[in-house]
């Protein structure tokens, strides 16, 4: 199993070396060599760093500050993205392409250098969770499921009531044909 900082340490490494190698060999570049390895750093964009977006901060922040923190983290994203996508043609104008495509794997790398120095491989637990048998982990598919019941019951006043949200499943709604 991948934790979502080595998935988006892999992404930042893989583009990094991919725009590295656009970058380098820019003007020797076929345009379907340059489009296979332009798809394949947009794969990794994909896989790793637009994946993990999501994921990271609801890891990395405790409780009490992880909404307000999360929309920070997504708005720094939405500007960063908004200056690359704005600087990028006045750049390519005024230094050359390669020039660019080199730019991107050095962001790249520097992506790769804040989330190995401030990310966690393993998910903390918050203090007020650790108790009884173990500590509460955070659950995040329906895998767990079962875990989450058992907890449930050891925990009870900690896991009371509206532990799952209700879908329109459960919703009394008669069709009428």
């Amino acid at each position: 199993r991948q934790s979502p900082r080595r998935i988006q340490l892999q992404g930042f490494l893989c583009m990094a070396a991919l725009y590295a190698y656009i970058g380098y060999n820019f003007d020797t570049l076929n345009k379907y060599a340059l489009l296979g390895l332009y798809g394949a750093s947009f794969f990794f964009s994909n896989y790793g760093p637009n994946t993990t977006t999501f994921m990271l901060p609801s890891i990395t922040f405790s409780r009490p500050i992880r909404s307000t923190l999360n929309g920070v983290c997504a708005a720094s994203g939405k500007i960063g993205a908004l200056f690359g996508a704005v600087l990028f043609l006045p750049l390519a104008t005024w230094v050359g392409d390669a020039k660019v495509i080199l730019l991107c794997a050095c962001v790249s790398l520097v992506g790769a250098m804040l989330t190995f120095f401030f990310t966690n491989d393993a998910v903390e637990d918050d203090q007020e969770d650790s108790d009884c048998k173990g500590e509460l982990k955070r659950l995040s598919s329906e895998a767990h499921l079962m875990e989450l019941m058992q907890q449930e019951e050891c925990f009870p006043r900690r896991m009371s009531k509206g532990l799952s949200m209700p879908t329109f499943l459960d919703l009394p709604i008669e069709l009428k044909v």
